[in-house]
């Protein structure tokens, strides 16, 4: 357990460990039932001294269903404190990875967030980015589209965006210190980085290199990302389906009123604020 804490071995192995830790602690705890026992005793005051001494005769009487029982409340309460870090862990990771992908003081979308079809809203949400563009106060606007494709035998959902060369990344490349956990994963595809595959997006073909895994939670991780314009280029992929503002600083409050003129004008959803 210890070397699983200090990542050397695969997390995994805590499972057969846990298990070994648990049967062991029921074999030892008719061994130092006794000696464990006494010294509790020795907390409770005098003055409870008969109850003391029935109490400690009845733990140690049978000494079997006291290890198996212990082992019971020991399972119960490592369950519920795992189930509760378990939960936490898979919020955090959620929240923090919306958080990245979305990075935005605001954000417009269209109901439904996927393209109907091959270039059926380009001109309207290009429209709609360049009004944004213009409001005073807007320091950056980046759009998304969404749409449905077929990879690797399976559909999958294509996410095309606008990455500054000059903003972090907005996903999370698979580390080495996660590596094993991502090799499952992409087993279920069959995908490694620097394969090459064919993508169908809106009846269009094309082949394409996979560049690297990477922490996304787009259609149960289905999902393959590419640059807008690397998508505009391959598969006509133009129209956003969301577009995210990011204001300049202490101005994203300002923003709201024309924003929502604008998304009411091209037919969109002005969502919460993000930032």
């Amino acid at each position: 357990m210890a070397l699983v804490v200090m990542e050397k071995i695969p997390p995994r192995a805590a499972v057969p460990a846990g298990i070994l830790m648990m049967l062991a602690f029921v074999a030892t705890t008719p061994v130092v039932l006794p000696t464990i026992s006494a010294a509790c005793g020795r907390l409770i005051p005098k003055r409870w001294r008969i109850e003391r001494t029935l109490a400690v005769e009845q733990i140690i009487r049978q000494p079997i269903r006291t290890a198996l029982t212990t082992g019971v409340l020991v399972v119960a309460v490592r369950n519920g404190i795992g189930l509760g870090h378990a939960i936490c862990d898979n919020v955090d990771d959620g929240i923090g990875w919306y958080t990245r992908l979305m990075r935005a003081d605001w954000m417009l979308t269209h109901a439904g967030m996927v393209s109907g079809g091959l270039d059926t809203a380009a001109p309207q949400t290009r429209l709609a980015e360049d009004d944004v563009g213009l409001l005073p106060g807007v320091r950056r606007v980046e759009g998304i589209g969404v749409a449905t494709g077929r990879v690797a035998g399976g559909a999958c959902v294509v996410v095309a965006r606008d990455v500054p060369d000059d903003m972090p990344l907005p996903i999370d490349p698979v580390g080495t210190s996660e590596a094993d956990l991502r090799r499952g994963l992409a087993r279920r595809a069959g995908i490694k980085p620097g394969d090459e595959l064919d993508v169908e997006v809106h009846g269009r073909t094309f082949r394409v290199k996979i560049a690297a895994l990477v922490v996304d939670y787009t259609s149960g991780g289905a999902s393959l990302l590419l640059r807008r314009d690397t998508a505009k280029r391959l598969f006509g992929l133009e129209s956003a389906d969301i577009v995210l503002v990011t204001a300049e600083p202490g101005k994203a409050a300002e923003l709201e009123a024309g924003l929502q003129k604008i998304a009411d004008g091209h037919g969109m959803l002005l969502r919460f604020r993000l930032g």
